[in-house]
């Protein structure tokens, strides 16, 4: 009788699937703690270590980043998928998870002993022969980090206070061991902390959500089919998601790449923002198209279109109009060089998340070979671009590779596409957005002339609050529908009239 209750005991345990508006909430407290953590760290970073050292670290990081992607092998992604699908099945969710695990041993094993022959045998990669090492570390962590599960099973609100907590602790050991431009290598472990060090605690609490108990035979061999696919797509994607600083690190120096890593960082945290209703799209979609429920299916995607367009336009706007205050802010004067390539690669802020968009619909729809030949064909023809367009035009031609190759890569995934998605970009207010944004821009940009206003910081806030304030009035008098029932709710909650 014990025996039976303990069997039973997880399944007592289950965690509570949340809403999706909660996870939506939880990812943008995540996403907004991604924003507020480089205003303190990259501004202080800069200005200490200069771009030598930044740029040492931002190669070894993205060096990391591509061992990482072969070792996880699209487990990532898949992961998530198979999950999501039998998460109300305790039994077939520890042995899908176990399974996995045992996959990731072997390819990580693999992975790090090719890593750690190549410090030595790569002579750009023996320079930082320290840095390189502390960073390997992360290979194993990513791997086992095991996010996939978690968001599987949406549990984002412990995903949000895990990952806020080491940003904490990796911001106080910034500020202690990091003093002066040698100590770059010290910055390169607070970096491997804040990105890697929460999957410590993924693993150890595992246990209460899974059973490793060995139920059965290992089914392997039914994961390595579309592994494989979502291999290809997670490694290209991965791979060309770092192609321009890596291609940088080696056509150019190291200065050229700090003065670059900047407005990558940039892009990085303004995509990352409009990307967080994105990565909790993929469990509730797989989970939605393995119920064969296509209305609820459709209704999410064209919620996240609406939320692309809403946000990424703004987001742009503002790179364009303060992109050189943006930089001196972040970075001081050392790094200004930084907003010529901003600006380049402000249209990958509208890119980027209509491409992750259309890749869900393809992950969650099992057409994984698809998105592998959207991703590896987009890899291809950026590191081609990039081979030719760094060597003329450094970081400016990084960032160019990387906007035209968005732009292959949305042109792939919308002829793939074609049958469903033109219905749904007719069902988001696409012009009324659009509109919004030209007025805005335009009005922002008289005021800012007319003022002119020497103090950076100063600028940035007066450009990003005459641009909300006339942005939001537009969208309420055009009465564009998700900022009318956003609004909406709020009148509600604090118990005035609802806008009708």
């Amino acid at each position: 009788m014990l025996r039976r209750v303990n069997e039973e005991k997880p399944l007592e345990h289950k965690p509570k699937i949340r809403s999706v508006k909660f996870n939506v909430l939880m990812n943008m407290i995540l996403t907004s703690s991604s924003f507020i953590f480089p205003l303190v760290t990259v501004p202080y970073a800069s200005r200490v270590l200069g771009t030598r050292g930044t740029g040492a670290v931002a190669f070894a990081q993205s060096l990391i980043g591509y061992f990482s992607l072969f070792a996880v092998m699209g487990i990532t992604v898949y992961g998530v998928r198979e999950c999501a699908r039998v998460r109300d099945d305790y039994k077939q969710l520890s042995k899908t998870v176990q399974e996995l695990l045992v996959i990731l041993l072997c390819t990580t094993t693999i992975v790090y002993l090719v890593f750690i022959l190549a410090i030595f045998f790569v002579p750009k990669m023996r320079e930082e022969t320290s840095l390189m090492l502390i960073f390997s570390s992360g290979i194993w962590l990513s791997s086992f980090g095991i996010d996939w599960f978690y968001q599987a099973i949406e549990q984002y609100g412990y995903i949000t206070v895990r990952n806020i907590a080491f940003k904490i602790v990796s911001l106080i050991a910034m500020f202690l061991l990091v003093r002066n431009a040698s100590d770059y290598v010290m910055y390169g472990l607070v970096t491997v902390i804040a990105g890697y060090g929460s999957n410590v605690v993924n693993m150890l609490r595992l246990r209460k959500l899974i059973s490793f108990k060995k139920e059965g035979k290992w089914d392997l061999r039914r994961h390595f089919k579309p592994i494989l696919s979502f291999a290809i797509s997670s490694v290209s994607s991965g791979i060309y998601s770092q192609i321009d600083i890596v291609m940088l690190g080696f056509l150019s120096t190291t200065s050229v790449v700090g003065i670059y890593q900047l407005a990558f960082k940039i892009k990085g945290v303004l995509n990352a923002a409009i990307g967080s209703v994105g990565s909790v799209m993929l469990p509730r979609l797989s989970f939605f198209s393995g119920k064969s429920n296509a209305e609820k299916f459709n209704r999410l995607m064209v919620k996240y279109i609406n939320f692309v367009m809403l946000i990424s336009l703004p987001f742009i706007s503002i790179c364009l109009l303060s992109g050189n205050d943006i930089v001196t802010v972040l970075g001081g004067n050392e790094f200004r060089g930084s907003a010529i390539p901003l600006y380049f690669l402000s249209p990958v802020l509208f890119l980027v998340p209509i491409n992750i968009l259309l890749s869900q619909d393809l992950t969650a729809t099992n057409k994984e070979k698809t998105f592998a030949v959207v991703t590896f064909s987009t890899l291809i023809l950026s590191i081609i671009i990039c081979y030719f367009f760094i060597p003329i035009w450094g970081g400016v031609g990084a960032a160019i590779s990387i906007v035209l190759t968005q732009l292959f890569a949305l042109i792939l995934n919308i002829y793939f596409l074609r049958k469903t998605i033109f219905p749904l970009f007719r069902e988001a207010q696409l012009q009324k957005l659009a509109l919004a944004v030209l007025l805005s821009t335009a009005i922002t940009y008289a005021a800012n002339c007319s003022l002119a206003i020497l103090n950076p910081l100063l600028s940035v806030i007066l450009s990003c609050g005459i641009f909300a304030i006339i942005y939001l009035g537009i969208l309420i008098l055009l009465r564009e529908a998700v900022t009318v029932s956003i609004l909406g709710k709020v009148l509600v909650k604090f118990g005035l009239k609802k806008i009708d």
